[in-house]
């Protein structure tokens, strides 16, 4: 998968996703982008900014905490720091962290570049652990609240996003930082009406073909059946998923390992309540998205893909994704068989073993379900989930992870700081319909034959007027099929400085025949594409899909977002149908990108 923002997508605070194989893990990012945090000293407080460092040496604001001084003077995602009070922020050594920290209440001026025009601002710092106002707020001293009882015979219906709660007050044994609850882009009028009613039709599954479904899903444990069970009714081709995820990489928090309860709660063990409202810790938010492309009696072909939020409200930036099989009757986070659920849930709810299960009522994408909670926590992990009983649907899922070893660098140090908690939640947007004509086609023979497919090409960075080539090459290797799909082992070669061995890497994937810009159209249907013609336009990532030209040769399919600007071109031949290029440009005004990758090889 070729990211559209390579560069930028580095500055990752945390995982958009709650899936790790979708998304980075946070503990990649939360080391090398901590949010300025106060020192030991009460006293010491910070702006709210998490800063990025570019390969030219420029630091740019890669986050800005809600509420905090940096958003509340005005600093934007992608500004340059030039200056600190007057020191050269791009001198060698310069330490932002320790410029920016200071007495709460004290004032420092930043000068940054937006956009080539310079703009100074002045910054009053704050207590980061109490939330993100300046003193002299109209915020009072946060308290810690009695945690209500837990009443799984009767919670209250949750509404779609629940509002940020006031932050809960530090106790004796470590921090309790929360979560970012920022507001979700608006969904779709109706954003479950693909899945309801007279819409909750099954499909016909295919058969035939070679390959191996994977079989490492933790609820195989709770629910063997579901290892055989098939989908629920309202699976089928053509449909897209859409979870709206928050994550947070808590340093100095301790090993009370928080989970969901049936109020609503992210909860410890010991009674300890985990808010989700502002972090002062390395997090960040975004969506994750899965298609729905081809459903077999024994497999169901999928496309999963991972978007960060920039801010509250975007820009929205593709960040990974990948493709592969699942079995029927689970799918990871995205759905379960409900029979299986129903049948078992009475009887697990009584046998322990670490799980945790009730049922409630639970409102998700402005719908009211019957719904399963089930927890499953250990001493380092915790995991819990909220299942429709009656289709299926996963609804809302929380993790929370110990770490008890992991330190910050605080001043360039690494320090021990009493573990880190990576948590992560989960709650569904919408499920809609995609009509493009290549819905749950089916590959021609030809295709279905294919055991080798090659791209190489070239991908040039430009920053500051210097450029830097990398070279790609791409081998696939065919090890599973069917008549819509093609399950690859990629091997990966990018070399971009002469003389030095290339970075290898392996990932396993798929090319299926009903994907958005799939490998190969059927000639056929691109004679039938105009120009200009949507092939589709996602209303919360705001990516769109339309054909933006071509000739008697070629047909050209280009994906954007209007707010970044940037942009991946299909090139589609007429005659074949393979995909026989993708030209990226990506124009950042801090660093521009452009790539061209060409088919080189179909064996």
């Amino acid at each position: 998968m070729i990211s559209l923002r390579r560069g930028s997508i580095a500055l990752l605070l945390a995982a958009a996703a709650a899936a790790v194989s979708i998304a980075p893990s946070p503990r990649a990012h939360a080391a090398e982008n901590p949010l300025e945090r106060p020192t030991a000293a009460p006293a010491a407080g910070g702006v709210g900014i998490a800063w990025q460092k570019q390969d030219d040496g420029k630091l740019i604001a890669a986050a800005l905490m809600p509420g905090g001084p940096g958003e509340a003077a005005g600093v934007r995602s992608f500004d340059v720091l030039l200056r600190v009070d007057d020191q050269d922020a791009t001198a060698p050594g310069f330490d932002v962290v320790a410029r920016l920290r200071g007495p709460v209440g004290s004032q420092v001026k930043l000068t940054l570049d937006r956009g080539g025009r310079q703009i100074e601002l002045t910054l009053r710092r704050a207590d980061l652990t109490r939330g993100a106002r300046p003193p002299g707020g109209n915020d009072a001293p946060p308290v810690r609240p009695d945690a209500p009882p837990v009443r799984p015979d009767a919670p209250p219906v949750r509404p779609d996003v629940p509002p940020a709660p006031p932050p809960v007050r530090p106790d004796a044994r470590g921090p309790v930082v929360e979560m970012p609850n920022p507001r979700m882009p608006a969904g779709p009028q109706d954003p479950l009406a693909a899945v309801r009613g007279d819409a909750a039709r099954p499909a016909a599954p295919r058969e035939g073909g070679q390959y191996k479904v994977p079989m490492d899903n933790m609820a195989f444990q709770m629910f063997p059946e579901l290892k055989t069970a098939p989908a629920p009714a309202w699976v089928r081709p053509g449909l897209r998923i859409t979870m709206y995820n928050a994550s947070a990489s808590v340093p100095g928090s301790y090993n009370s390992m928080p989970f969901l309860d049936p109020d609503g709660e992210l909860k410890g063990k010991d009674g300890q309540r985990y808010t989700l409202g502002r972090a002062a810790s390395a997090s960040g938010h975004g969506f994750t998205q899965l298609d729905i492309l081809h459903v077999h009696r024994d497999a169901i072909a999928i496309d999963y893909k991972s978007f960060l939020i920039f801010g509250e409200a975007g820009p929205v930036i593709l960040t990974s994704g990948s493709g592969g099989l699942t079995p029927p009757g689970c799918c990871a986070d995205w759905w379960v068989n409900p029979d299986v659920v129903r049948k078992n849930i009475d009887a697990l709810a009584q046998g322990g073993n670490g799980i945790r299960v009730s049922r409630l009522k639970y409102r998700a994408a402005g719908v009211d379900f019957n719904a399963a909670w089930t927890a499953y926590m250990r001493d380092n992990a915790s995991s819990t989930t909220v299942v429709d009983l009656q289709g299926g649907l996963t609804l809302h899922n929380a993790q929370a992870v110990y770490d008890p070893s992991a330190s910050v660098k605080i001043d360039g140090q690494a320090t021990a700081v009493g573990g880190r908690m990576d948590l992560s939640r989960s709650t569904l947007v919408s499920v809609r319909e995609l009509k493009y004509p290549w819905v749950n086609a089916e590959y021609p023979e030809a295709v279905r034959r294919t055991r080798r497919i090659v791209y190489e090409g070239v991908t040039t960075i430009t920053s500051s007027g210097t450029a830097v080539r990398t070279r790609h090459l791409a081998d696939s290797r065919v090890t599973g099929w069917s008549n819509d799909f093609l399950l690859l082992r990629t091997e990966k070669l990018d070399e971009s400085i002469p003389g030095v061995p290339p970075e290898r890497s392996a990932m396993d994937g798929m090319a299926a025949a009903g994907e958005v810009t799939p490998y190969h159209i059927a000639p056929d249907l691109l004679a039938g594409l105009r120009k200009g013609q949507v092939i589709d336009q996602d209303p919360l990532t705001k990516v769109s899909t339309v054909v933006a030209g071509g000739d008697n040769a070629v047909v050209i399919l280009s994906q954007f977002t209007v707010q970044n600007g940037a942009r991946l071109d299909h090139i589609y031949d007429r005659r074949s149908g393979w995909r026989t290029a993708m030209v990226i440009h990506d124009p950042d005004p801090l660093k521009t990108t452009h790539a061209e990758i060409r088919l080189k090889t179909v064996e």
